[in-house]
């Protein structure tokens, strides 16, 4: 199903209930060698601890002496990304209709769990078989209020990453007016060929904002693209954003219990082939030898078996 920087993802089924899942695999020795475990463990911990409609439910964990593995439910829909990109650009009614549920899982993050997500973007958004949202992968998020590391994907920076001053919960915020613009304007607001200028762009906040969007949608956009993380839409909690004229269609209950119909409607269901996968040799299989590299506590069991 996809392939990322330490391992795969593959469309499995259980074979004593037939069901379907998405297996992530991790190789440990990647995962060692670039010092990686406790993005790893955060992610894991965050995904046992999420209980929300709009964040993917991990369903087990566990570990061989190779290999991580995480269990977790199969989003038919595949990514939004890929919806986006076949379409150009959504309608504004789509733009409200994903935002709306993004909001929410964020704010879970924030308000239940303490934690910021820091990787909003269309490839982390997934589409369930109804066609609503799931957020997926945690490896960047952070528990607290304030951290310094640089993270993040390019396009969706915040300035307050890109300064290294420290940054909260409002990076995600900046994240969702980049993922609203892109959703509505069919690519990010500060993208460039040229890192470099990129990072300029988004330090100096210099972007286009287009006038075929509405006024309400354009003055939602800005207000999250503010440079100031303290004066940013959303700095003093979800609510600010949820209150938007932009949102004034929205029945916030309507969205959380999922009785709106999805702009998107998948359309169709992948089917597992048997078939043997066979994974390239490890460079250096001794490291996985050694017992202090089995991460500790990591087996997990959400569903009975």
């Amino acid at each position: 199903m996809g392939r990322g920087s330490f391992g795969k993802v593959y469309l499995v089924q259980k074979r004593d209930n037939k069901k379907l899942y998405a297996l992530k695999t991790l190789k440990k020795a990647d995962v060692l060698k670039k010092n990686h475990i406790n993005s790893v463990k955060i992610e894991k911990e965050v995904l046992q601890k999420a209980d929300h409609p709009f964040i993917v439910k991990l369903k087990y964990s566990f570990q061989d002496h190779t290999t991580l593995y995480f269990v977790m439910e199969y989003c038919p829909g595949g990514e939004l990304f890929k919806h986006l990109r076949r379409k150009g650009e959504f309608d504004e009614d789509s733009v409200r209709f994903y935002a709306a549920e993004v909001i929410l899982a964020v704010q879970y993050l924030h308000e239940n769990l303490n934690v910021i997500y820091r990787d909003l973007k269309p490839e982390n958004v997934l589409l369930d078989v109804n066609g609503h949202i799931k957020l997926t992968d945690f490896g960047l998020s952070k528990e607290g209020e304030k951290t310094y590391s640089f993270c993040g994907t390019p396009e969706y920076l915040a300035p307050e990453i890109l300064a290294g001053k420290g940054h909260g919960k409002e990076v995600d915020w900046w994240t969702l007016g980049c993922l609203m613009y892109e959703m509505a304007c069919g690519y990010p607001p500060f993208s460039d060929k040229v890192k470099t200028k990129m990072y300029n762009n988004i330090a100096q906040n210099k972007y286009t904002m287009p006038m075929f969007l509405s006024e309400s949608l354009r003055d939602l956009i800005g207000k999250l693209l503010v440079k100031d993380p303290t004066k940013r839409l959303g700095a003093n909690g979800a609510g600010e954003i949820m209150n938007h004229e932009f949102f004034k269609k929205i029945d916030w209950d309507e969205v959380e219990t999922m009785s709106t119909k999805p702009p998107i409607i998948p359309s169709f269901l992948w089917v597992p082939r048997k078939e043997t996968i066979a994974e390239t040799p490890l460079e250096n299989p001794q490291i996985l030898e050694d017992p202090r590299n089995v991460i500790s506590e990591f087996t997990y069991v959400r569903e009975i078996l």
